[in-house]
């Protein structure tokens, strides 16, 4: 069912200096700063921009200190940003106020953190997210330490910057920042409210991360303060946190509770004043209704909803409020098993959500030729019109109705893959498919279904797309594009290609904003398509090396494509994770099988303990557990491959990216357990598409190595650069350096040693290395993956290397080796895998990463690497030496030693080298992307324009 989440924030703003007139005994500073503000103040922005020119040439400007400039200059940059020129704005800041003040004594660093942070606001504003998380964080740092900046302000910038961070899903800084925000707030008289505001957020953050119980306590402790300052808390912000705890009871189960407060927040609001909110909390009690069984009232209340907010239909936000209210009576009478209302209501949902629509014979629209206000929201109503579609097929077994709930997959895959194409920054795409891996979860089942009544292959097939289409869909994109940068392709062409790109993401940001001037925007949108539609089909002619790099999406080869570029040895196994049931296929050169494996709660408290013991040689390792899990995950499977297979890739999925598959236990013949690495070599990959995509590059230099064992106080810099926290500590590491020497024994490259071993000397020299073999510490950042970083030595002041940092620098390594750090860790967005170093690494322009789970012991590390880079140096496939160093090891290892947690941390992720690699992926696989941007949309020769214009009424 669809809710509203109602939000309490302290919006990020410019911290502004006074308006008033600045002290100085140079009144030419004073009348000109006088001047600027006045202007800010009375709205006259562009008065300050014209006035530039005169200032900059007045020899009385000229004759200003450091100081005075740059107050100048700030105000001017403040101007810019008003203006929602935040990109000039930045320049300002940059160049003519931080550039002057950089060598400026009588600047206090505050005044410099004042104009750091404004540069991160502004690229907040501009999307450029890591950025300015780099800006804000620099900026705070300078205030929590300055030991004279006032106290509420410090407050409000953990409120703000907490606000930003929750924006972006980082849930643990956002946490952080609130409560400091909190601690200091309590402390001084008057900020009621802001802690008020606080307490509410935290009860939000609680609902959106699922912490129900959490929730309960934030709102207990904001309705003690109410109580004790009732007059400090405006009734509408009151009724807000009642229905935010409403809906964290709803989501317990705890359902009179939730229906208790929801009504103790709509008590405190009406109709005529606050539309939204009303209806939002009527909407709330219907469902609680529903989920009670009172479907009369739920009707009834939803009725209500309905009525109000079709009398309140000014914009695009508005209607699609209505087609949520329409959402819930489906949701209604689907509970009751009234299936023609629910279908009727549904219809109407999808049809509130249209701005214009070409409709199917099913009365849904055509997705390609469609424009709908909120695609995800699209996306789950017609995921929600296939489970009506299975609800008849259970009633009548007509094959005909799941047929048809096939069709409305490939619809949502559509919708999805555009949004996950259109979303500019990684992190959101990663957010996405964390939410629709629901979605290709139903179109697996559906397949799986239809092929069982049917009997027919294709279903099976179309099973497995929709797994692999789930796999680093995110990562092929941006390797995609980075391959057409590598095109030689016309300036001209690409700028233009950027400018109707921008054209059709300025257009449908006015169309969702613009309630009175809808229609006209809309024609210019469709016109705005057909224009970039067509330069496309040009560049397709013109530039075709550039617009298949870019545009020809990869998507998952068809099962005799795949089995014909197998070598006899080896198996593909690809998972997908539901909470219910795992999905494996199985693919060799002549086999291809289906398993679904029962997600029940023994096994994933089996998956929860065996991979806790395995990173902990104090724990003894369970050979049952690692049995049951063998029996599970892999036996069946594995019965029926060909007795030749020796080596298997593994494409996991979920909680799996964190079980290293070769410690698992079969049993022998004699009883006794055995590793599966015993019998089979196992390495990983995100796709299927990145097993053999090996590229042809010319290497300067054959080993680069990195080692250096740190200075003593690593931990403490990491803390001030918010890098680590809490009790968090990293030790020395005292054999790098000999890892790093044995393995340039072996290689005969460049290596750099202890204070050698510089981030500068990483770019200088990685570029054209063929194995990059990094014995450094790495940092898994779980809430925030582009900040998982690798550290070089760090007595220069720049030594983190971010996953964002290295997006941006070009490698084209066949081998990067992260071995002293647990770089394959990190956070799991189900479907891309898990984002930490190993990604970045693999985006970066690597074809293989060897990474670590964990951070093991260095004694175990050093003898595996050395016999990996021996075994390797010889010719031998990477997957099969990191297989046979790791065998050698266990062969000669002391019974205590022989614990996964010395062995299995290091894991072979990317291409593979096998016995028939020059059998590339060919250009059948490449096939044109039907999801190339948002806003680009397939056209007939005809369109069924449907417009909702809006009514100028007040909301």
């Amino acid at each position: 069912m669809t809710f509203i989440t109602l939000r309490i924030g302290l919006p990020l703003s410019l911290l502004f200096f006074s308006l008033g007139v600045f002290a100085s005994d140079k009144p030419y500073f004073s009348r000109l700063l006088a001047e600027i503000n006045h202007n800010i103040e009375e709205g006259n922005l562009e008065e300050n921009l014209s006035i530039i020119p005169r200032f900059v040439q007045d020899g009385d400007f000229k004759k200003l200190n450091c100081f005075q400039k740059g107050k100048i200059f700030h105000r001017i940059g403040v101007t810019y940003y008003l203006l929602d020129r935040e990109s000039e704005a930045i320049a300002c800041f940059q160049d003519s106020v931080l550039a002057v003040w950089q060598n400026c004594t009588d600047v206090p660093e505050t005044e410099k953190a004042t104009t750091i942070y404004n540069i991160g606001i502004c690229y907040q504003y501009l999307g450029e997210i890591e950025q300015a998380k780099q800006y804000l964080d620099q900026a705070l740092f300078i205030f929590e330490n300055a030991p004279d900046y006032p106290p509420f302000e410090l407050a409000k910038k953990f409120h703000g910057i907490a606000n930003f961070y929750l924006d972006i899903n980082d849930s643990f800084r956002a946490e952080l920042y609130y409560q400091n925000a909190l601690n200091i707030y309590r402390t001084i008289e008057g900020t009621e409210l802001r802690r008020f505001e606080i307490l509410n957020n935290f009860l939000i953050m609680s609902v959106n991360f699922k912490k129900y119980k959490k929730a309960e306590a934030y709102f207990e402790e904001a309705m003690a303060l109410y109580r004790n300052f009732p007059d400090a808390i405006d009734p509408y912000d009151l009724s807000m946190l009642y229905q935010n705890a409403g809906i964290a009871h709803f989501e317990l189960g705890e359902l009179e509770q939730a229906l208790q407060e929801t009504q103790s927040g709509l008590a405190l609001i009406n109709a005529s004043e606050y539309p939204v909110l009303y209806t939002n909390a009527v909407e709330k009690i219907a469902m609680i209704n529903g989920e009670s069984g009172k479907f009369a009232q739920a009707v009834e209340g939803l009725n209500t909803v309905v009525r109000i907010r079709s009398e309140h239909l000014s914009n695009l936000e508005s209607y699609q409020h209505l087609a949520y209210a329409f959402e819930n009576l489906f949701e209604i009478y689907r509970k009751q098993g009234e299936l023609d209302q629910a279908d009727n209501f549904l219809k109407k949902a999808i049809d509130m959500l249209m701005i214009s629509a070409i409709y199917d014979t099913d009365g849904l629209p055509v997705v390609r030729q469609s424009i709908a206000i909120d695609e995800l929201d699209l996306a789950r109503m017609l995921s929600l019109q296939a489970q009506l579609y299975n609800r008849r097929f259970e009633v009548n077994q007509d094959v005909n109705l799941l047929v048809r709930s096939i069709s409305l997959h490939t619809k949502i895959d559509t919708l999805l893959s555009r949004q996950l194409l259109s979303l500019q920054f990684q992190k959101s795409q990663l957010n996405l498919l964390d939410q629709i891996q629901e979605y290709y979860g139903d179109a697996i089942q559906d397949a799986l279904k239809l092929y069982r009544h049917s009997g027919k292959q294709e279903y099976l097939h179309l099973a497995y797309f929709f797994s692999s289409k789930t796999k680093a869909i995110i990562l092929q994109n941006e390797l995609n594009k980075a391959d057409a940068f590598k095109s030689i392709a016309s300036p001209d062409m690409i700028e233009k290609e950027k400018m109707l790109v921008q054209q059709m993401f300025d257009l449908q940001a006015l169309l969702t904003k613009n309630g009175d001037e809808q229609e006209t925007i809309l024609r210019q949108y469709a016109e705005a398509q057909r224009e970039l539609d067509l330069f496309l089909l040009e560049i397709e002619k013109t530039e075709p090396t550039y617009y298949q790099n870019k545009y020809a999406f990869i998507t998952p080869p068809d099962r005799e494509m795949i089995q014909e570029s197998l070598p006899q040895n080896l198996a593909v196994v690809e998972f997908f994770y539901r909470p219910d049931t795992i999905y494996s296929f199985w693919i060799t050169q002549d086999r291809f099988l289906q398993v679904p494996i029962a997600n029940d709660e023994r096994l994933k408290q089996a998956l929860s303990d065996f991979t806790d013991q395995c990173r902990d040689p104090g724990k003894l390792l369970s050979s049952e557990l690692g049995y049951l899990l063998y029996q599970q995950l892999m036996s069946r499977g594995l019965m029926g491959l060909d007795r030749q297979v020796e080596r298997l890739c593994i494409i996991p999925d979920g909680i799996l990216h964190t079980l290293p598959f070769e410690t698992l236990n079969q049993i022998q013949s004699d009883g006794a357990y055995s590793f599966l690495i015993e019998q089979y070599s196992v390495a990983y990959t995100y796709s299927i598409n990145f097993l053999f995509q090996k590229t042809e590059n010319t290497f300067g230099r054959t080993y680069l190595g990195f080692g250096t064992p740190y200075s003593s106080d690593l931990s403490q810099k990491l803390k001030n650069r918010r890098r680590l926290f809490g009790e968090e500590n990293l030790s020395q590491l005292t054999l790098a350096k000999e890892e790093i020497n044995r393995a340039n024994s072996i290689f005969s490259g460049n290596i750099f040693l202890d204070q050698e071993a510089t981030l500068d000397n990483f770019y200088q020299y990685s570029a054209d290395a063929r194995i990059i073999h990094l014995s450094l510490h790495g940092l898994v950042d779980f809430e925030d993956p582009l900040r998982s970083s690798i550290l070089f030595d760090d007595q220069e002041d720049d030594f983190i290397l971010s996953a964002a940092d290295l997006y941006s620098h070009s490698i084209h390594a066949d081998l990067v080796v992260l071995s002293a750090c647990h770089s394959a860790d990190g956070k799991i967005y189900i479907g891309e895998g898990v984002q930490g170093m190993s990604k970045a690494f693999m985006l970066s322009g690597a074809q293989s990463v060897l990474s670590s789970l964990w951070s093991a012991s260095e004694a175990s590390s050093l003898e595996i690497m050395t016999r990996f880079f021996q075994n390797f140096q010889k010719g031998t496939p990477k997957d099969l030496a990191l297989h046979r160093a790791k065998l050698e090891y266990l062969q000669s290892a002391r019974p205590s030693q022989r614990h996964p947690f010395y062995w299995a941390n290091f894991i072979m992720i990317g291409e593979l080298d096998v016995a028939n690699s020059s059998i590339l992926w060919n250009s059948k696989i490449l096939i044109p992307a039907l999801l190339l941007m948002i806003g680009l949309f397939f056209y007939g020769k005809k369109k069924l324009l449907i417009s909702k214009p809006g009514k100028n009424k007040k909301n």
